[in-house]
């Protein structure tokens, strides 16, 4: 989770060394292992360092090979032995003592720009090449590592801490208009224009991003995309499909275990147990070397049908992991608030801190299984037709009804066809209908009714796409992946997530595999933890948590809810007349809906942000 920040003045002004060295200071929270700064002229890099690899002990950013171009990052690499092979420096180069902001280095020495083809991890970095006088940034695929950017007049900051950004003096706090409606909207995960913060002078350089700066010129172009042309994979021996997963899946988990210590974020689900389940194989092959391993799962006895905590604990005890409870079910709605970069939908802000912490306090690396769903996912009904013959869909549809008590959906429905044909049903397939709150002037301001309609006619035009491409894409570059810049400020250090299912290699593989057997149900998930997790785990249906926020609003301390009112300052994005909310058994998604309002509410006052346009 190491900070860091670049200042460069295309006017040729010298960079002013207080400032960047007082930037930096405000980044020890993110880096508190070593603070550096390295100042020539016109450019200033600052870097905050937190040690999470074995290799991290050489780490000294801002850093160099050659004195003509320098590095600070906060990186992961990759598949690094394979990486110094392609290079040619197998010979030359000490990889126990080599961190991976020199790896970036040699790279971009050995293919400049086009170094990004080779890399593998999650990276943000910023190199600044004084033979041309020119910034190279970029982001890793799926945008694990965060990486901001400003230019105002003739200074370009570039930098991975929105509260660091916040802190430059020519840096406004604005709020963005169109991001408070995208958050309104569509919630965490889908903004109406990812690149955006909730500051208008402050974007995000976009996932599998690269921004070039020469001549005062910003160019930023995607340099990756998820693959549509691989060919399927057609093993004769269903076994050698498994076997093929299991060393793809090793390998990215082993990748990101280069430290001694490891924390799982571990539901009773099949993705996070799978990664526990592996790495104790890894241990047991010894090739990682482990000092401690646990488990934090958050659990709700009666708050909701929540079996998370039998589950965990059966496979904690099965794999002897130590496992920690974080229980849910007395934290409280909304309260109390704590200081995000942005508006989050996390509706018990206490439990997410205390959780982080606990984290912390056991390793400085946690792994998490957030991806599987949106990896692991049976594609569009048409590719499996085209995929499958007739007698290989109805034997896979008789066996899976016997393993997990359903079939795989094979467009089949006519009655359901029928209907829609019947009444000509062209509705937008969205979970929700447009919130009847939101101020009218400032969706006009906003077009905001237009971006509910093309964002929900992209989502639909991509499902109908005859391809399994578009349904991973969407799946894949929805979410926002990253979670090391949540925090505006902390007392601690958030542990560093990885998460194997964005390794690059395992989306290659999963596009290669036959949606049928084996993209159903996850069932080469399964199939390949066999003997490595209880049965009772590998069979488990998928269970929903269920509407966390419907639960909370019911509780009678939550009662505030009826009477709550926006602040002023939400006047013109909200309709006054729609509150107080009111809860009800029967408005589920309701509720879900109406806390966003309120998250924004506190957002606002907890940052004390001037809202003025």
């Amino acid at each position: 989770m190491s900070g860091f920040i670049t200042i460069y003045n295309t006017d040729g002004e010298p960079v002013d060394e207080q400032l960047i060295h007082s930037l930096t200071h405000t980044l020890k929270f993110r880096g508190p292992d070593q603070q550096k700064v390295w100042v020539d002229g016109n450019i200033g890099m600052g870097h905050a360092l937190f040690k999470t690899t074995f290799e991290a002990e050489y780490e000294n950013q801002p850093a160099t090979i050659d004195n003509k171009v320098w590095i600070t990052c906060n990186a992961r690499i990759d598949d690094r032995e394979n990486l110094v092979n392609k290079m040619g420096m197998k010979q030359t180069l000490d990889l126990s003592r080599t961190p991976d902001s020199e790896l970036i280095l040699h790279a971009y020495r050995k293919w400049g720009e086009e170094c990004l083809d080779h890399l593998l991890g999650d990276f943000a970095f910023v190199i600044w090449d004084s033979r041309y006088k020119k910034i190279f940034c970029a982001r890793d695929r799926f945008g694990m590592r965060q990486l901001y950017f400003a230019k105002k007049n003739k200074s370009f900051v570039v930098c991975n801490s929105l509260s660091c950004m916040l802190k430059h003096p020519k840096i406004s706090h604005t709020l963005n208009e169109k991001s408070i409606g995208g958050f309104l909207l569509f919630g965490d995960y889908t903004w109406m224009d990812k690149s955006m913060t909730m500051f208008n002078e402050i974007t995000t350089l976009l996932p599998a991003h690269k921004l070039v700066l020469h001549n005062g010129q910003i160019d930023i172009k995607l340099y990756w995309d998820i693959p549509k042309n691989i060919p399927l994979l057609d093993y004769r021996n269903q076994k050698d499909y498994i076997e093929h997963f299991k060393e793809v899946f090793k390998q990215a988990i082993e990748d990101r275990i280069r430290t001694p210590s490891i924390s799982i974020s571990m539901s009773g689900g099949m993705d996070s147990t799978a990664i526990a389940a592996t790495i104790k194989q890894l241990q047991q092959e010894n090739k990682i070397h482990l000092t401690k391993l646990n488990a934090v799962t958050i659990v709700y006895d009666n708050l909701l049908p929540c079996k998370e905590r039998y589950y965990s604990n059966l496979v904690a005890k099965y794999l002897n992991i130590p496992i920690h409870y974080i229980v849910g079910d007395n934290y409280s709605f909304l309260k109390p608030s704590i200081g995000t970069t942005r508006p989050l939908e996390i509706v018990q802000p206490k439990i997410y801190l205390d959780a982080q912490k606990k984290l912390s306090q056991l390793s400085r690396v946690v792994l998490t299984g957030d991806a599987g769903d949106n990896l692991i996912r049976y594609p569009s009904i048409s590719s499996v037709w085209k995929e499958s013959s007739v007698i290989s869909i109805i034997t896979n549809t008789i066996k899976f009804k016997y393993l997990y008590n359903k079939r795989p959906p094979l467009g089949l429905d006519f009655r359901r066809k029928l209907k829609s044909l019947l009444t000509h049903n062209n509705s937008l397939n969205t979970s929700y209908s447009y919130p009847e709150w939101i101020n009218p002037d400032f969706e006009k301001r906003v077009h905001l009714k237009q971006a509910w309609n093309d964002m929900w006619s992209l989502r639909s035009e991509q499902q109908s796409i005859n391809s399994r491409h578009a349904t991973l894409q969407w799946s894949l570059s929805r979410p926002d992946w990253n979670s090391d810049d949540i925090l505006m400020e902390s007392d601690f250090t958030l542990s560093e997530k990885r998460d194997p299912y964005l390794d690059l290699r395992m989306v290659e593989f999963i596009l290669a595999l036959p949606a049928l057997p084996w993209l159903f149900n996850k069932h080469i998930l399964r199939e390949s933890m066999q003997n490595h997790l209880p049965d009772e785990i590998r069979y488990r249906p998928k269970t929903p948590l269920g509407y966390l926020d419907h639960a909370l609003a019911k509780k009678s301390e939550n009662n505030w809810l009826k009477t709550w009112e926006p602040d002023i300052k939400l006047h013109k994005y909200l309709k006054k007349s729609e509150f107080p909310i009111k809860s009800s058994s029967t408005h589920k998604l309701a509720d879900y809906l109406a806390s966003r309002p309120i998250i924004l509410d506190t957002w606002i006052q907890k940052n004390d942000i001037n809202c003025t346009l």
